[in-house]
């Protein structure tokens, strides 16, 4: 099926813009880009003509780190560091979790996702007190229409007490992701790929990392972790294994390109070092550290030698929401407060972590997070006549510190509408909103039945 857009303006990608231009998709795939309006003669051979007169087509927003269950947690205490967080107001809710909740969780913050233009979302799963949790969440994809890749979460080591509904042992983390792999990878159109994911170095094995270090070496799997997120988690890691985060993972073999480090908000130098060596990528998540105060990331510094850098909205339950736009902007405004240097980053280096980092993070670098041919149909349309946007020397200025989620209009994944006028197409929102409420009251009440 052929979609022309035509008569707005096109963001190619974080270096270039056109006032006016086209773009062609057929088959979920961009065919041609264009200035100016589309000819007579592509118009009339087209299924579908989408004018676009007084908005922007851009590139997709790639989400490069969540935990979608939180949807269900959102703020229940709002003044807690990483830490105390976890065990306060994530972990005494995870064993009533059911896979319906996880489904219910996982939509609602797909949604939010979409409207805030995003078209592929790396999800972190780490809640396994039932087999098919992780499922459940991939069916929300499916369902969503989103593109997503899927990373399944290990953890088997419970120092305090308190994850004992999140811990697995080390055969059973292996054969669930190999299984949750086999039946996923690929699934939906190819939409949905999964990974392997390590927590975070202090709750996890030498065992564990082994093991999956060894899985990736076999498999060619990628891997997502937290990584010096706070000072406590170094120190924690220091105290269990005798060395920093980076060097501990680089010693089982799980700093590679494929590996995605979440955070490292406390890297040293040579730890900065091992990174840019590897070609691994950074997901920097500047809400969710500022809300849980863990410090902003050395995001300039990791450019500045060379390392890829995605941005990521963190789990609803660490910042409250799934706004990329807010994201987005303050990659380069907590950078600026960190260094007091207001030149180092500006509105191009923030929507080249989002769109090649984004990419680069999710695997598929060369095929989103631009609008050029070949790359996939992974477009959002912006209500570029909103007030955020007059005045504005350029659309990516405007995009980035003034950009919002009710500037988006459509999207599509895969060349396929999946948002049209703001409204998400593909599930019944006040469905998902009611539902959502009614078990999360149950939840946080206690008035549940745990899963065994």
């Amino acid at each position: 099926m052929t979609t022309v857009f035509t008569g707005g303006a096109v963001i190619i990608d974080a270096h270039s813009e056109l006032t006016e231009g086209y773009v062609v998709a057929d088959g979920g795939v961009i065919t041609a880009v264009g200035h100016g309006r589309a000819a007579h003669e592509t118009l009339i051979a087209a299924d579908t003509v989408v004018d676009t007169t007084g908005h922007a087509l851009m590139p997709g927003f790639i989400n490069a780190h969540c935990h979608l269950f939180q949807a269900m947690l959102r703020g229940i205490h709002t003044t807690q560091c990483l830490e105390d967080w976890l065990d306060n107001d994530i972990g005494p809710f995870l064993s009533s979790l059911q896979p319906e909740d996880m489904y219910l969780a996982a939509t609602a913050g797909l949604l939010e996702n979409l409207r805030s233009g995003v078209t592929t979302v790396l999800e972190n799963q780490y809640v396994h007190q039932h087999p098919h949790n992780t499922d459940s969440v991939a069916r929300a994809f499916a369902d969503t229409g989103i593109r997503g890749l899927i990373a399944r979460g290990g953890i088997d080591r419970n120092p305090t007490g308190r994850l004992a509904s999140r811990l697995e042992g080390i055969d059973v983390y292996v054969d669930q992701l190999t299984r949750f792999a086999g039946e996923w990878n690929g699934a939906a159109s190819g939409r949905i790929r999964c990974e392997a994911a390590i927590q975070t170095t202090w709750l996890a094995s030498e065992e564990l990392c082994a093991r999956v270090g060894g899985l990736l070496a076999d498999t060619g799997m990628g891997l997502h972790a937290h990584c010096a997120e706070t000072r406590a988690s170094v120190m924690s890691t220091l105290a269990t294994h005798g060395q920093r985060e980076v060097p501990y993972f680089d010693r089982h073999g799980l700093v590679t390109p494929a590996t995605q480090l979440v955070h490292c908000v406390w890297l040293d130098r040579h730890e900065l070092e091992i990174i840019a060596a590897a070609g691994a990528t950074v997901v920097t998540c500047p809400t969710s550290n500022a809300y849980l105060a863990s410090g902003p990331a050395p995001v300039s510094d990791l450019r500045a030698a060379g390392v890829p850098v995605a941005i990521g909205c963190d789990g609803p339950g660490s910042n409250n929401g799934q706004n990329m736009f807010e994201a987005v902007k303050w990659s380069v405004l907590a950078d600026r407060l960190r260094t007091l240097d207001a030149g180092l980053l500006d509105e191009v280096a923030a929507l080249d972590m989002a769109w090649e980092g984004g990419a680069r993070a999710v695997g598929l670098s060369g095929s989103i997070g631009a609008i050029r041919e070949g790359y996939l149909a992974d477009l959002v349309s912006l209500d570029i006549e909103s007030p955020g946007y007059s005045g504005s020397s350029n659309l990516r200025k405007a995009l980035v510190f003034a950009g919002s989620p009710a500037d988006v209009d459509g999207v599509w994944v895969d060349g396929l509408q999946v948002v049209a006028g703001g409204e998400v197409l593909s599930s019944d929102r006040h469905h998902i909103h009611r539902s959502l409420q009614q078990r999360r009251a149950a939840i946080v009440n206690h008035e549940y039945t745990a899963v065994n």
